[in-house]
């Protein structure tokens, strides 16, 4: 237990623990992939080396690269390397880091707070990269990935199982405050393991300082804050308030803004699906619903397109 240990000690216990059950097969996949787009040299045929070390992810990569979500064109790719110079070096990188994720973390026992981690990160993800996109961000991807990886020490956690695991999911059914209760039965926010696996697995991680970091963080933010919100059902009081922050965002109105949440939360879940998860779908929105959100994708983009036309023009 955590009596008489320091916050960091504690910590620096689970990121061992993490280490011992073999969850650097993440960092090592991430850290080759960041080797490789590092290299002032890399090229596309690099990149797709690195990948095709691995049949397993080749075979993944191949399958999302070809999904609706990286290829609403359904222009076949049969080869890494056309999936790099086709969607570009950082969308391969968040191929590839979420495949990792699923990879890493869904092999084990499936405990519900490890999925809903799972997806809240992929439903976030695939918001902030929308968002990012809108307000013409120069790295939408890069964004993907740091939002993807936020609550990675939570994933991490979820994973690993034991009586601290156990004692802080019975606790967090009081409902109570949820940093407080990791705090009280842990001996540290979790968030702070976050922190230091990123450091300890070299991943990458949103960029603190620059001219575009304060918009990402707002961007990253609102992202989580949907992601949390929306299995709560569309018309939560919680969900009512993201939407008047997604039209602000957004530069349109709160029914466009609706729509599009809709659209990317179905959008989420199919992007789990191409990653193989069947377990993570469904976990962002109601499962049926979905035949109806891809209808509004049209619309939302329609809705969207005008508001912002009559609000410049």
């Amino acid at each position: 237990m955590h009596r008489g240990a320091t916050e960091e000690k504690l910590i620096a216990r689970w990121v061992e623990k993490a280490n011992e059950q073999e969850l650097p097969v993440l960092s090592a996949t991430l850290g080759e992939i960041e080797k490789a787009l590092s290299n002032e040299e890399y090229s596309a045929f690099s990149l797709a080396r690195v990948i095709l070390q691995d049949p397993a992810l080749t075979s993944r990569v191949l399958r999302v690269a070809n999904s609706v979500f990286y290829n609403p064109g359904g222009r076949q790719i049969s080869m890494v390397s056309r999936a790099v110079i086709t969607l570009g070096f950082d969308a391969v990188r968040s191929i590839c880091t979420s495949i990792a994720i699923i990879e890493t973390f869904m092999k084990g026992p499936s405990r519900d707070r490890l999925l809903d981690e799972i997806a809240r990160a992929l439903h976030a993800a695939v918001v902030a990269r929308y968002l990012a996109r809108v307000r013409h961000d120069p790295a939408p991807e890069e964004v993907f990935v740091s939002t993807l990886l936020r609550r990675i020490g939570h994933v991490v956690f979820w994973s690993l199982g034991g009586d601290e695991v156990d004692a802080l999911d019975d606790a967090l059914k009081s409902g109570a405050d949820p940093e407080g209760l990791e705090i009280e039965t842990i001996g540290f926010a979790i968030r702070k393991l976050s922190l230091a696996l990123v450091v300890a697995w070299r991943l990458p991680a949103l960029v603190e300082s620059g001219p575009h970091a304060e918009s990402r963080r707002a961007m990253e933010d609102l992202a989580w804050v949907v992601a949390a919100e929306c299995p709560k059902g569309w018309a939560s009081a919680g969900v009512r308030r993201v939407v008047g922050d997604a039209a602000w965002i957004l530069s349109c109105d709160e029914t466009a803004a609706l729509a599009v949440l809709k659209r990317l939360a179905a959008e989420a879940a199919d992007y789990a699906l191409a990653l193989g998860s069947k377990d993570v779908t469904g976990r962002s929105i109601d499962r049926d619903a979905w035949d109806n959100f891809r209808l509004l994708c049209r619309q939302a983009d329609i809705a969207l397109a005008l508001t912002v036309a009559n609000r410049t023009g």
